[in-house]
């Protein structure tokens, strides 16, 4: 299965999954559903596609107790409670939003701004 309908897929079951309370749960969601597609549909010469973990240089805070993850073609942001927003890298478009598990949708952080990083 190629890459773009492995995304396809990813958005569809995160989409149809319960949902989390906390940013962490919820990349920790995220990360699961997609080494699970990858670990059944992606070619075995080439690399799997990942959700980089809360340690890592990259992921920075955004508002309170939320996430940024920034990837190759998609950047996350998640809400303190666990609510979702991936946008497309290069056009900006939404990609998912998906509720915490409460029912509560995305909320934007006002003027936030990722920190520029040298990794």
């Amino acid at each position: 299965m190629g890459k773009s309908e492995r995304l396809e897929l990813f958005r569809i079951k995160l989409q149809e999954s319960e949902g989390e309370s906390t940013a962490k749960g919820a990349r920790d969601l995220m990360s699961e559903l997609l080494k699970s597609i990858e670990d059944k549909h992606a070619p075995t010469d080439e690399k799997k596609m990942v959700i980089s973990e809360v340690t890592e240089k990259t992921v920075q805070e955004y508002g309170k107790k939320g996430l940024y993850i920034p990837l190759i073609g998609h950047r996350i942001y998640i809400n303190g409670n666990g609510a979702i927003l991936i946008n497309d890298f290069n056009t900006d478009e939404i990609f998912v939003e998906k509720e915490n598990i409460n029912g509560i949708s995305f909320s934007e952080v006002s003027g936030w701004k990722p920190n520029i990083l040298n990794v």
